[in-house]
Formats: C-alpha cells, sequence, structure tokens
C-alpha cells in the first residue's frame, strides 16, 4: 500500500522577517516489498516490518509525517516506484534532508550501455519483475537498474544543493539462492541474462557501484549504506517480539537512536557494523559517498541518557519513552529522579520500578511503590540494573513427516522452555542431506552426524550444538557503556622472532584495515592486546572471545593470572600478557572486554557449564552462567539475571581471519 502520513502544513510566508531561521525540512521515501507475487519466484521476506521500523526512527529525528512516502509491497511496481521517487524529487526545496530506502530483493542484471566492471548492472527488484531470464520472454524490462535510480538521486542532490544531505539505505543484495532459505535472504544468484552472456564475463565486482563517482561541492553530499558486501547474503535479522526484520534497517534505526548531531555518517556506519556483526555475523555491510558528513547534516536530535513519563497509566504503572531499540529488555529495573538530575550517581531515586512489557520504541514499567503526587509524571528515568532479555532459541524441522530425528528432537525440546519449534524464520535448521543430518544457522554448517547413529544420539547433538549457538548469539549483542568505567580494547598486529617467539615489531593496525573500516586477518598473523581506561574510576576486566563458530572463550585472565591482577587505573593501560595467533574463520570474530568495578572470574563458569552459579554474589557471573542454559534458566523460562549499570562496560572489537 501507498502511504504518506498527515498533510497539515503551516504557511509562515506573510512575515518572514519575525521568522527564526528555519531547520531544514526532513523529507522520507520508503520502498519495501516483501509480499512478492508466488508465481514470480521470489522468496517473501519481512519487508514491512522495515517500515513501521524505520518510520518510528524517523518520527522521533524531527521527520512530520506528512514528509514519510511509503510504497509497499504490490503497489511497488517499477511503474509507482519511478513516478513517486520523480515526484518526491520534484518537491525538494535547496537544503532539504532526503532519505531514501529500500527493503526487498536485489539482482544482477546484463550491462545495457558498457558502463560496469564486470558486465552487470545492479538493480533493485520490484514487485513485478519476475527472477528468471526467458530467452523468448521476460528479460528484466521491470528492474530499475542502478543507474536509473543513482540519475535520480543525481537530481534530488541538484535540486537540495550543498546545503543540503542525502541519504540512501539499501537494505537488499545481488546474491543468494533464491530457493526457500532456512533463514530469510534478500537477493538472489540469478543473473538477468542469457547464459551465454553470463559466461564471458568477469566476476566479483568489488564494490556495490550504486553511486555515481561525481561528488561535486554544487550538489547536495550523499552517503549510501548496504546491507552487504558484493556477493553475499543479505540475512534478516529478529526484532525482540520474534518477527524478521531487514538486519541493515535494525542495526541502522538502533544506533541512529544513540547518535547526535555531531555524529558523522563514518561514526554511524562503524557503530551500524557492530550491531550487524552481532544479529548478522556472516555478512558485511558496506557504504559509499562522502561519509564524513554530519547525520542529515548535523540536523540530528541530540540522544539523552535517560527515558521520559510517555504515559502514567496509573499510581503503580508508567509508561516511558524507550523499548528494546534502546536496549531496553522486560526485568530492566529503572529509577525515577528528579527532571534535571544529570546521572543516577548524582541523587537517590524518589522511586523504582520493573519493565514488565516492552515494544520498539516504548515500554510499560511496574513501579515498587504507588506514585504520590501528579508532578512525579515528569521525572527522569534512569536505568539502575540492565537486563539483557531472555535467552531463547527456535529451530525448524526441515524433515520427513514421522523421521525418528524429528520424534526425538521434540521430545526433548518439549522439556525445554528455552527452546521453540517454528516453520519459518527459524534461528537453526536440521536437514537431512545425504547420509548425514546437518545443522545450518543462516546458510552455515554448525554440527553433521551420520544418519546411521541412533535418533537419540543425534538429537542430543544438534541440541547440546543449538544451545552453544544459542550462547554465542546471546554474548555477542551484550552492550553496555558506562564513563565511569570506559574501558577500551586496542588490537596491536604483530611480527614475532622466529628464533625466540617475542615480539620484533609493532604494524599500525591500519595495515589490517580496508577502505570500509573493515579489519581484517590471515591465517597465521600474530596479535598483541592492549587496554586503556579513558574512564574516572579504577577498572578490572574480563576478556571474551566469541568465534565465529560460536565458540566461546575467556582469554584473560589466564591460567597463570588472577583477576585482581587486572587492574586498570584511569588515565593508565595495560598490555596483556600473551600473544595470539589467529586461525581462519566463516564470518566476524568478536572480542568482548567486560570492565567491572571488583575482580570478576568467568573462567570456573567455562569448565562447569554454568552449574553451582545461582548463589554467586557477582549478577555479571550469574548472568554468564544462565548463558550456558543450566537449572537455574531452565526453571526460570530462559529469564536472565539483571545486572547493575554503575558497576560495568562493556566494549567490541570485530575482525575477521580469512585463509
Amino acid at each position: 500500500m501507498k502511504q504518506s502520513f498527515g498533510f497539515l502544513l503551516l504557511w509562515l510566508g506573510l512575515f518572514p522577517m519575525f521568522l527564526p531561521a528555519q531547520t531544514p525540512r526532513k523529507i522520507a521515501l520508503i520502498i519495501a516489498v516483501g509480499d512478492y507475487p508466488e508465481a514470480s519466484g521470489w522468496q517473501k521476506i519481512n519487508a514491512q516490518n522495515d517500515v513501521l521500523l524505520l518510520t518510528n526512527a524517523l518520527l522521533r529525528q524531527g521527520f512530520k509525517a506528512g514528509n514519510i512516502s511509503q510504497v509497499v509491497d504490490k503497489d511497488a511496481t517499477r511503474e509507482e516506484i519511478l513516478k513517486t521517487l520523480r515526484k518526491t524529487v520534484k518537491s525538494l526545496k535547496p537544503g532539504d534532508v532526503f532519505l531514501f530506502q529500500f527493503s526487498g530483493h536485489g539482482q544482477q542484471v546484463a550491462d545495457n550501455n558498457g558502463d560496469e566492471y564486470d558486465g552487470f548492472d545492479e538493480a533493485i527488484v520490484p514487485y513485478d519483475s519476475p527472477m528468471k531470464y526467458q530467452k523468448d520472454g521476460y528479460q528484466g524490462e521491470n528492474l530499475i537498474r542502478d543507474e536509473e535510480l543513482g540519475a535520480l538521486l543525481d537530481e534530488a542532490r541538484n535540486k537540495i544543493g550543498p546545503t543540503g544531505n542525502v541519504l540512501v539505505i539499501l537494505d537488499s543484495c545481488h546474491s543468494g539462492t533464491g530457493t526457500r532459505a532456512m533463514a530469510m535472504a534478500r537477493g538472489t544468484d540469478f543473473v538477468m541474462a542469457d547464459s551465454g552472456y553470463i559466461a564471458q564475463q568477469p566476476r566479483n565486482k568489488p564494490e556495490n557501484g550504486w553511486l555515481p563517482d561525481d561528488q561535486k561541492i554544487a550538489k547536495a553530499p550523499m552517503a549510501a549504506f548496504f546491507g552487504a558486501s558484493a556477493g553475499q547474503l543479505n540475512y534478516e535479522a529478529k526484532d525482540d517480539a520474534g518477527q524478521g526484520i531487514g538486519s541493515l534497517t535494525y542495526a541502522f534505526c538502533q544506533k541512529l537512536n544513540e547518535s547526535g548531531p555531531s555524529t558523522t555518517y563514518r561514526m554511524l556506519f562503524d557503530q551500524v557494523k557492530t550491531a550487524m556483526a552481532g544479529i548478522a555475523p556472516y555478512q558485511t555491510p558496506q557504504f559509499e559517498g562522502m561519509m564524513d558528513q554530519q547525520i542529515f547534516g548535523g540536523n540530528l536530535f541530540e540522544a539523552p541518557n535517560y527515558s521520559k513519563i510517555s504515559q502514567c497509566k496509573s499510581r503503580n504503572t508508567i509508561q516511558i519513552d524507550a523499548g528494546w531499540m534502546h536496549g531496553m529488555h522486560e526485568g530492566t529495573i529503572v529509577g525515577l529522579y528528579p527532571s534535571g538530575t544529570p546521572s543516577p550517581s548524582a541523587a537517590e531515586p524518589m522511586l523504582k520500578g520493573t519493565l514488565s512489557a516492552t515494544a520498539p520504541f516504548e515500554s510499560v514499567v511496574k513501579l515498587e511503590k504507588p506514585l504520590q503526587n501528579k508532578s512525579d509524571c515528569s521525572a527522569w528515568v534512569y536505568t539502575i540494573e540492565k537486563n539483557f532479555g531472555p535467552l531463547h532459541a527456535s529451530i525448524q524441522l526441515d524433515l520427513a513427516k514421522g523421521d525418528p530425528v524429528a520424534v526425538a528432537i521434540r521430545e526433548k525440546i518439549q522439556k525445554l522452555a528455552v527452546i521453540s519449534e517454528v516453520t519459518e524464520n527459524p534461528d537453526v535448521q536440521v536437514v537431512k542431506a545425504g547420509n548425514e543430518f546437518q545443522l545450518r544457522s543462516r546458510g552455515l554448517l554448525l554440527e553433521k552426524v551420520d544418519a546411521q547413529k541412533s535418533p537419540g544420539m543425534i538429537a542430543e547433538r544438534m541440541i547440546r550444538k543449538m544451545l552453544s549457538w544459542a550462547q554465542a548469539d546471546y554474548l555477542r549483542n551484550l552492550k553496555v557503556e558506562n564513563e565511569g568505567l570506559q574501558l577500551a580494547l586496542e588490537i596491536i598486529p604483530v611480527e614475532l622472532d622466529t628464533r625466540t617467539f617475542k615480539v620484533s615489531k609493532e604494524l599500525n593496525l591500519q595495515t589490517k584495515t580496508d577502505v570500509q573500516g573493515n579489519i581484517s586477518f590471515k591465517s597465521g598473523d600474530v596479535i598483541r592486546l592492549r587496554v586503556h581506561n579513558k574512564g574516572q574510576r579504577t577498572a578490572y576486566f574480563t576478556l571474551l572471545d566469541i568465534e565465529s563458530n560460536n565458540k566461546v572463550t575467556v582469554l584473560a585472565p589466564n591460567a597463570q593470572e588472577t583477576p585482581e591482577e587486572l587492574k586498570v587505573e584511569p588515565g593508565k593501560s595495560i598490555e596483556i600478557s600473551q600473544s595470539f595467533s589467529l586461525s581462519p574463520s566463516n564470518g566476524k570474530e568478536l572480542l568482548k572486554l567486560l570492565a567491572t568495578d571488583q575482580p570478576v572470574d568467568l573462567r570456573s563458569i567455562t569448565q562447569t557449564r554454568g552449574v553451582g552459579e545461582a548463589n554467586n554474589k557477582s549478577a555479571l557471573s550469574q548472568l554468564f552462567a544462565q548463558t550456558y542454559f543450566n537449572e537455574e534458566c531452565m526453571t526460570r523460562g530462559g529469564k536472565t539475571t539483571s545486572v547493575p549499570v554503575e558497576n560495568l562496560h562493556i566494549d567490541t572489537v570485530v575482525f575477521e581471519v580469512k585463509e
């Protein structure tokens, strides 16, 4: 459906001499196609959820409802997309901010003018464009090629001029199988071209190539975000409600909420990359354009470090203007403070409450005690103890009806409240391939077991590996910021003396960093790690390594160290004692630096797999033990311990290791 919210315009042109300087208009056009026709060959995806999330995020950044246009599903034909885009471009004025988003499938098509390195144009796929090339039939006439879209965006830049700003978000890609996928992916490997033409062309185009090379000063600066690099699948993520959503859209909206007027597109993109390493670790987002411009030309609302009460539902229940897109989850404990309180450490809370329900941009709080005065509804709300959400995983059994392995798995998961069986968009999937059963997640093979093994043994192996995947997936997304305990992790590539195995040379990390800001090592590279205290308090640290195969390791403290030794004073640095030789991975590897105000030892938990930790005084230790799906976690239905935010800061560094 095509929608344009509201049409209330206030005409202020009569007395311009009395008007203050006007802020730029913010205009958005969101195109989303998820419900492709069955006969088209395209997999259905959850693009409509991208629309709802992005629209809400933009409204919170000062976009007026009447300036956000949407063209969705069956209305998003080639003709209607181009018609609406031309109309939007025509309406633009100098100094405007313009955002264009496409959520849907992408495809490569035979180059029609010889301007492409690899002989193929990139294209977005409208509702009325079938997937397959037909030699005597459809040949991609309804695709919207990169140069068509680029020309219209270039026209928008001309209309807006150098004082304006253009942002393009393409949550699609031109790679993928095009068939029913274990997780929903956006794109296809089916090229819209004759097979003879395809065979003659070089492949592996180095970049997405959507933006024109021309970035003249006379035009509005333009930046573009892409969900995956050329040749990668763009998998959907899942929100806290379990709904599929574009991984780029989800990460972009989340990090936009945390940005301010001085944040540049490059800074935002770096944060988006880190977020996507947690929710989509097997793909690499990309950017093009003028990335050092401030977001929306600096016309971005400052992200406060507190929430406000949007509604006092009763004396015992309030609603606040922050939800899971702000990292707020059920079980989080918040405090109500007098408005103007600079931080929760500056005063005692008037009241405390616990989040009982959450949505993307709002939460319901159940108060410990009733509100006393109407003025309490103007309180500022700070997080006191953060909950990271429940531990849960979903599985799809893509097996024949009555298959003994499927029966055995169902019998086991019926006893596990943390695992649910689903029929679409699962976290993991069990399939039979030849003479083995396989457990897969987003195209990655997690486990394989010989089909000759007993159904019970196969089920046990699959569930054990699934829980290991779920633990790593949960830990990847842990995030807490605390200026007082702000430790930062630095990776230092080094060369070793082959005789003494001591460091002979330190290298600049930029030698391992590409133009997109991605850190990439080769198998056998050696690194050292340094921890810097940029906060105001003495901090202790623990270092976790989360590999792409879901293996979780405590790197520091090591077996010869005590937690008390890993202490960093404000303004000081400490180098971790050992060097690390890197092995190849199939996706992103994450280092999680956990800074705490007291020494914490997580090593024993990795050995006991969380058994016997229910009475541990450290909330962080309890949480880490629960990620092993220990008995406490199971009896609580996956609910986890909340952690005091004043005692924790988490820094994340992402890299990959190639052969």
